[in-house]
This record gives C-alpha cells, sequence and structure tokens, in this order.
C-alpha cells in the first residue's frame, strides 16, 4: 500500500509539474496516450469481471437485430397504451467462445428506451451475455468489447481462469 501510495504521489507531482515523471516529456504531448492507456486497461479489467460474474462470453458478428415494443398495460379503458420500452434482439454468428457452451449462433435480447437506436455491427465483439428462461440477455452497459487481438487474449486467459474455479454466482445477472 505504501509504495502505490508513493507512486501515486510521484504521479500527481508529476502532473503538477508538467512533466512525466519517466520521459521527462511535457504532459500536454503525454496526456492524450497516458489517457488511453488508462481507458483500455480499465476496459481490460472490466472485461476480466465480466466474463467471471456472466455465464456466457464468446466473439461474435451481429447478422440481424428486431425491435418489438412493450407496451405497458393500461390502468383503465380510458387510457392510451404506453411504450416506454422496446427489447432488440439481435443474433450472431459466434466465432470463438471463451465461457459457456460453444455455439455457432446466438440470439440475445437488450431492453432500451423507446426510440433509442438498434446499431447493428459488422465487426467482430466480444460479448459478455446473462442466461434466463427465454435465453441470452444483455447484462447492461459494458458487456461489449472491441474484438481486438489484445482484448481476444484476454478474454481467453479470462475464461480458461473462470472455468477451472468452482461455479460461482453471476453478480452482473439479475
Amino acid at each position: 500500500m505504501r509504495l502505490k501510495f508513493q507512486s501515486v504521489c510521484l504521479v500527481l507531482f508529476a502532473a503538477v509539474a508538467g512533466v512525466n515523471s519517466t520521459l521527462a516529456t511535457p504532459l500536454a504531448q503525454q496526456a492524450p496516450s497516458l489517457m488511453v492507456d488508462a481507458v483500455e486497461a480499465e476496459a481490460r479489467d472490466f472485461l476480466i469481471k465480466s466474463i467471471a460474474e456472466t455465464p456466457y462470453s464468446a466473439l461474435v458478428v451481429q447478422t440481424r437485430v428486431s425491435i418489438r415494443p412493450v407496451v405497458e398495460k393500461k390502468r383503465s379503458g380510458d387510457e392510451p397504451e404506453v411504450v416506454k420500452d422496446e427489447i432488440h434482439t439481435y443474433h450472431a454468428r459466434v466465432l470463438e467462445t471463451f465461457r459457456g457452451k460453444s455455439l455457432t449462433h446466438i440470439r440475445y435480447e437488450m431492453v432500451v428506451e423507446a426510440g433509442e437506436g438498434a446499431a447493428l455491427s459488422s465487426t467482430p465483439q466480444i460479448l459478455t451475455l446473462c442466461a434466463g428462461p427465454a435465453g441470452f440477455y444483455w447484462p447492461g452497459t459494458g458487456a461489449s468489447f472491441p474484438g481486438t487481438k489484445d482484448f481476444v487474449v484476454i478474454a481467453r486467459r479470462a475464461g480458461r481462469e473462470v472455468s477451472s474455479r468452482p461455479p460461482r454466482g453471476f453478480a452482473q445477472c439479475n
């Protein structure tokens, strides 16, 4: 803990002084790459956590999406039906499974606010999904990660580590 505190102090001192402590380069020139590195490191950590906290993880390419409204029940016969949410049902081709049963295609749902666009991407992405009675569902923000080589290597390792331990609860799933 003391070493971590000293490192934080050194970084803060360097920031106040306007230099990177290791390269003595002005911090303004280093800031964009440092920020990207910090964001990527946080995403990598969250990927590992997400694989551990969901029952299914895979590298996929989305193939189609359909949208259906979630109609709230009327309280009385005079009230109009209200649509506040939609269910987006995605279909995807599985390129590689990191956790869960190996499948060639999956279908998963996500509930979103009505009118929110349904983005369909042909770029490979890593998904972490929950399983329910109706199949897979999106656990929420942060369940999709870039399908880059670095992230795929991390997902493979995390999937192997999780599968070698006894199953625990899935904290990201309802």
